[in-house]
């Protein structure tokens, strides 16, 4: 029977917390041992602490580790990975609610001693009939299709505890680990049935920030570990596209425009990163996607 621990890492995250430990500690029985899920609340000065003392008081699981000051996604990450005593380690954005089999599921591939890490499938809350809430399901629904051929790490991802540590300034975490995985002789699988469910961004600007700071980061994965994830394989998107396209019916204006969304991020990502500007493990908080 495994292991294992989740991390958390919350910065200001009053909103969503609660909910987000709760589905956790809500799970149903699994062949698995949830030992622990840390809370590493990066310099937050809203009630996050607060709640999460609060639970920890009721279920001694919960655990709470605190930076004075917010140092970054990665850095928070290495804390969890440094205090985490399971042999399979889970990431959970603080912003998400995963479903309540959606750890069995994550660690079911696990079974393959092959399998070094497993990449769950987000599930967007946004309304489709909105075109940012349309915008953001294609996006997302795309992520699903590539990784039912070539799984792609993401914000809810389970993986083994290989005492790693990764630079502080790395910015698409997932895919460090998707690459540092790989680089210990394992594989990766997608666990499709394994939800979480999370906000995306709900106007121009943030969806434009979004896919701007992913972009970046996995361009950057790739100067500096000559590494890229599945999405950025041209031709796998592609295809994946035109299945989402036959499944989905997607109204065409709307599909066209997204295209250009993601293609004028995708470029200024590009861009920016040849002129060899600054990389960012900080970014700026999203607020349209912290209402779950």
């Amino acid at each position: 029977m495994h292991t294992v621990s989740v991390g958390i890492a919350a910065y200001n995250e009053e909103r969503n917390i609660r909910r987000c430990i709760e589905a956790i500690l809500g799970q149903q029985p699994g062949d698995y041992e949830l030992v622990e899920v840390i809370v590493i609340s990066s310099g937050s000065t809203d009630r996050t602490n607060d709640i999460v003392e609060s639970i920890a008081e009721i279920d001694p699981r919960v655990k709470l580790l605190k930076q004075d000051r917010r140092e970054g996604k990665a850095s928070a990450l290495n804390l969890f990975m440094k205090n985490a005593s399971g042999d399979i380690l889970v990431q959970v954005n603080a912003d998400a609610v995963i479903s309540p089999d959606a750890i069995s599921k994550l660690i079911k591939p696990f079974d393959d001693p092959n399998v070094g890490a497993v990449a769950g499938h987000l599930v967007p809350v946004n309304d489709t009939k909105d075109f940012f809430g349309f915008a953001v399901n294609l996006v997302y629904n795309l992520h699903h299709a590539v990784s039912s051929v070539s799984p792609k790490a993401c914000d809810f991802v389970a993986y083994r505890n290989l005492h790693m540590e990764m630079p502080n300034y790395v910015n698409t975490d997932e895919d460090w680990l998707a690459n540092s995985v790989l680089s210990h002789g394992y594989k990766l699988a997608y666990g499709s049935g394994a939800i979480a469910h999370v906000k995306g961004p709900s106007n121009l600007y943030d969806f434009l920030n979004q896919r701007i700071r992913i972009n970046i980061g996995e361009n950057y994965m790739k100067r500096r570990f000559d590494y890229l994830p599945p999405t950025k394989n041209t031709a796998l998107v592609f295809n994946s596209l035109l299945i989402v396209i036959r499944e989905e019916r997607p109204n065409p204006l709307k599909l066209m425009s997204t295209i250009m969304l993601e293609a004028i991020s995708r470029g200024y990502a590009k861009l920016y990163v040849m002129l060899g500007f600054k990389d960012h493990n900080m970014w700026k908080m999203i607020e349209s996607t912290k209402e779950v």
